[in-house]
């Protein structure tokens, strides 16, 4: 995103008002944001291509999400895009092309997964019952790739991040549970119930 249009955002998130198109005055709006990337923002704002107080007015509650070939339940994911594409006929997944599927790395993620597995199943014969890795597009597909590690999770354990940042955003706003809950963009007893959860035994 440029950074005029970075400075257009945070405006926006600043003042929850905008100028409509053909309009000369603004109209207040209520909205709440959900942001994804890939990018290390981060180092962008120290390379100064982000802007540090858009960063900050966005970095509310944070989610790290891993790569499609990292996620625990990949062939759970498959299992139920094989089921989405071939709704007329039970297709199998052999052994040797799920685990071919798993050393993928995924760079286009869900969609280009979809669209190998639409393929793989068009390539299905009419008394083929499995998918087996010459039924692949050898466009998409390496056969002689290595599978990706496991990274652990940035940061140790997910839950406990979260409440990392629930309790700074507490302690930024002096313990007020209304004004951090705002700014976390949660409701006030979502953020109760993450501080229940922290204090309950394991």
């Amino acid at each position: 995103m440029p950074l005029a249009l970075q400075a257009v955002l945070l405006r926006v998130l600043e003042t929850r008002a905008v100028v409509p198109l053909g309009a000369s005055e603004e109209v207040p709006v209520d909205i709440g944001l959900v942001c994804a990337s890939h990018r290390p923002l981060q180092q962008m704002v120290a390379d100064g291509r982000f802007r540090a107080d858009l960063l900050f007015r966005l970095n509310g509650l944070t989610v790290w999400l891993p790569p499609l070939h990292e996620r625990a339940d990949f062939d759970a994911l498959v299992a139920r895009v094989v089921d989405d594409e071939s709704p007329s006929r039970a297709v199998q997944i052999a052994p040797e092309t799920r685990e071919l599927l798993r050393r993928q790395p995924w760079p286009g993620n869900l969609r280009q997964l979809r669209n190998v597995l639409r393929v793989a199943i068009a390539m299905l014969g009419p008394d083929e019952a499995a998918l087996r890795p010459d039924h692949l597009p050898e466009d998409s597909i390496d056969i002689h790739a290595s599978r990706p590690p496991q990274p652990p999770l940035p940061g140790g354990d997910l839950r406990a991040a979260e409440l990392r940042l629930v309790r700074e955003c507490l302690d930024r706003h002096a313990g007020n549970v209304s004004a951090a809950a705002r700014e976390l963009g949660i409701t006030r007893t979502t953020l109760y119930r993450k501080l229940r959860q922290s204090e309950a035994p394991a």
